[in-house]
């Protein structure tokens, strides 16, 4: 098999571009997420779980009532509407039952009408502890703070649009939660738009309706429960509704990257946002109605909005209308039953709706820091790239679609425990991974095909090429041990034919017989070593190791003595050949166990073979075995491997030329699928014998193997039973002074 492999045989080293898939893909992915533009899409797949969960459970502690356009249709009222009818509104949500009243609505000192037709409204808010009225906090960008929690760490408090700039003031220091250590830097809250001095004076509760900075995109999905103003910490208009809500004497403070407020902790990012959750939809209700509701009860009529819409509630009052512009974009804005969503937008007053039923129910969404993504992102590729070093490639067809839908699930199952999971990078990173991958894949597995093919394809089967390549089974310069099968076959009495045939009939009849027999080798996964003259050498389980080696090497010589014997029929046809080739016959030796295989030479020139004591015990067989005028033997090792599958006769336990240890000898008479009554009976007549002989008992042994002979298939040729009879004979005459049984034969 000797073969020019000086270009063939440069490896193509997999593994390492491989690694270097791994590194380019996490190191490009990383870095194109870091960017925000990129990176803000990881939240259009939270914003897609959102909708898909939108409407499954309905807000049971907090509502929205909207002042619409309906409310100024038929002129009772005007905008801006005067204060009293808020102070109407308060009385009737308190007589129906509405827990906490929270304005999203501003009612700073530079508005219109503040102080025209207010004093309902502002007895209203002085004797309801429950009214929570907003305001707006301006900032400057040309700062930056930081909130110091009690361990030293420091949250920034970015900048918070607000709605108007108004007159600026301070927000009288009993609204706040308390005192923070604060480090001015790129924002700082330098004012608020406060609610005119006289409901400044009687309200009870405030909070800011500032909303956070938005994402790239214009998309709200986070809101702010804390600002500071000189060192003082304020809550947002959802985080004071809730406060009023639990307890009149509760107020927050903050954590370790959350905020707590008695029993309830809500999680903030870095930035003091908290994630809001949009799964729930929130009851909404027209202003308009509620005021026909409010007439209707004042006549001593059944309200159609009353006590089951608002009692026991949060009632955020906010603008609803096409022309107030108070309008934002949220995951759930394309819903339409979202809040009297306009054109894919929703009023803001939902955002505050939707962050204290957030917060109400501890629906939080925890969101993981950018460098456990990083991480995770680096952990699953790995994860990815150890399928593909160790994994079959059929195997690994089905695993990489499901590790994909297995990250899928992760962080949808993940969001649906309120745990946000970047998994789009994670995505990215092992996308791009796994088609570098694929393209590594098949350059190798083209490299090693030809590869293989140049040097075996006229030696193995393609099916075992196929095998080889699959399990990246590449022959080295050098060699290894293997636990295989050696196989030899010789032409009985070839010197005789080549005398007798003319140089080119005796080329054709080879090249036939070679061609019969190695198609019959490579469909049994045996691997040609050589020709030797008329002599065949064959492995089994190598290159490619299978376990069932010894069984394959059985069966291919069972088809082999077949495959003669059609020959020899075809060729007693053909008047040139008959006498010639017509008792044509081969003997074959083989033997299992242990020996080396490798691609044995030097760098330009190659040949795989097989070297070792279970090949020349092989070897030994197929010559020994024209001693006993059998035509398939085999060792011990074999017969054990095979036992189960043929049918084999125990022939002889021998010492062969060049070896001391004694060896036993199997005749390969037949599969058992197709072993006759006759075979059978010869094999046990034949066993009685060898017990006697081996005993010691030579004339029962004679008298035994005499009637083995009659089941020969060849009688009245040479066969064992007839070897044996004549060497019963030979010890009765001449008794050995010690006897085991073994056999010492006297020529190879």
């Amino acid at each position: 098999m000797a073969k020019d492999t000086s270009k063939e045989g440069q490896k193509f080293d997999r593994n390492r571009f491989l690694v270097w898939a791994v590194v380019v893909s996490f190191v490009i992915v990383t870095i194109l997420f870091s960017i925000k533009g990129i990176g803000i899409y990881e939240w259009h797949l939270a914003d897609f779980w959102a909708r898909q969960n939108y409407g499954r459970n309905v807000a049971e502690k907090v509502a929205v009532v909207g002042i619409d356009d309906n409310l100024f249709q038929f002129g009772k009222y005007e905008w801006p509407l005067e204060k009293d009818v808020y102070g109407e509104l308060i009385m009737y949500l308190e007589e129906m039952g509405a827990k906490v009243i929270a304005f999203d609505i501003e009612f700073s000192n530079n508005f219109q009408k503040c102080g025209d037709s207010d004093s309902l409204f502002l007895g209203m808010v002085e004797s309801s502890p429950g009214v929570v009225i907003g305001y707006g906090f301006l900032v400057d960008s040309s700062s930056e703070k930081t909130v110091e929690y009690s361990n030293g760490k420091s949250v920034p408090i970015p900048e918070i649009p607000s709605r108007n700039a108004g007159l600026l003031d301070q927000i009288d220091a009993r609204h706040s939660a308390g005192r923070g250590d604060i480090n001015l830097g790129k924002f700082h809250a330098k004012g608020a738009e406060v609610p005119y001095p006289e409901l400044a004076e009687r309200m009870h509760r405030c909070g800011f309706f500032n909303r956070s900075i938005q994402m790239v995109g214009g998309i709200d999905r986070f809101m702010p429960l804390v600002i500071e103003q000189d060192s003082l910490l304020f809550s947002s208009l959802a985080l004071s509704s809730v406060e009023s809500y639990l307890s009149d004497s509760l107020h927050f403070t903050l954590g370790d990257r959350s905020v707590d407020l008695g029993d309830y902790s809500w999680r903030i990012d870095k930035k003091a946002d908290m994630a809001v959750n949009f799964t729930d939809s929130i009851p909404v209700y027209s202003m308009s109605d509620v005021m026909v509701s409010f007439q209707d009860y004042l006549m001593g009529n059944e309200p159609e909005l009353g006590k089951k819409e608002f009692d026991g509630k949060i009632i955020f009052i906010g603008y609803m209308g096409h022309s107030s512009g108070d309008l934002g974009v949220n995951p759930v804005s394309t819903k339409k039953d979202a809040g009297m969503n306009q054109n894919d937008k929703t009023p803001m007053v939902m955002l505050h709706a939707y962050s204290a039923n957030t917060m109400l129910e501890s629906r939080d969404i925890f969101v993981i820091d950018r460098w456990q993504v990083v991480l995770l992102s680096f952990l699953v590729v790995l994860f990815v790239f150890l399928l593909f070093l160790k994994i079959p490639q059929n195997i690994l067809n089905l695993l990489i679609p499901l590790t994909f839908v297995g990250i899928y699930a992760v962080g949808f199952f993940a969001y649906q425990s309120y745990i946000f999971l970047p998994i789009v990078e994670i995505c990215a990173t092992s996308f791009f991974f796994t088609v570098a991958a694929i393209f590594i894949n098949y350059y190798d597995s083209t490299h090693e095909t030809r590869y293989i093919s140049s040097v075996f394809r006229t030696y193995i089967s393609p099916e075992l090429i196929d095998e080889m390549v699959k399990n990246h089974t590449v022959p080295k310069l050098g060699g290894e041990q293997i636990e295989g099968t050696a196989f030899f076959t010789d032409i009985e009495k070839f010197s005789t034919f080549s005398e007798i045939f003319t140089p080119e009939e005796l080329i054709n009849v080879l090249n036939i017989y070679f061609s019969e027999m190695t198609v019959i080798l490579q469909k049994n996964k045996g691997t040609l070593d050589k020709f030797i003259g008329d002599a065949i050498v064959a492995i089994f389980g190598a290159p490619c190791f299978y376990e069932e080696n010894a069984e394959q090497a059985c069966m291919a010589a069972w088809n082999m003595q077949e495959a003669l014997g059609s020959l020899r029929e075809k060729w007693s046809l053909d008047p040139d050949l008959c006498d010639k080739v017509g008792n044509m016959r081969m003997r074959i030796g083989i033997n299992s166990g242990p020996f080396i295989v490798g691609n044995l030479g030097c760098v330009d020139r190659k040949n795989y073979t097989m070297i070792g004591d279970t090949v020349n015990l092989a070897a030994r067989l197929e010559s020994g075995a024209k001693q006993y005028g059998v035509y398939t033997l085999v060792g011990e090792s074999t017969y054990e491997s095979a036992r189960k599958s043929f049918l084999f006769r125990a022939v002889d336990r021998i010492v062969v030329v060049g070896r001391r240890e004694p060896v036993s000898i199997f005749e390969l008479i037949a599969p058992l699928s197709e072993a006759s009554p006759l075979m059978n009976m010869l094999v046990e007549k034949y066993g009685s014998a060898m017990k006697e002989y081996v005993a010691g008992q030579f004339q029962s042994a004679l008298t035994l193997f005499r009637d083995a002979v009659e089941l020969e298939v060849h009688p009245n040729g040479k066969n064992p039973s007839k070897v044996m009879v004549e060497r019963c004979e030979e010890l009765i005459t001449q008794s050995p002074e010690y006897w085991d049984g073994v056999y010492t034969m006297r020529s190879k």
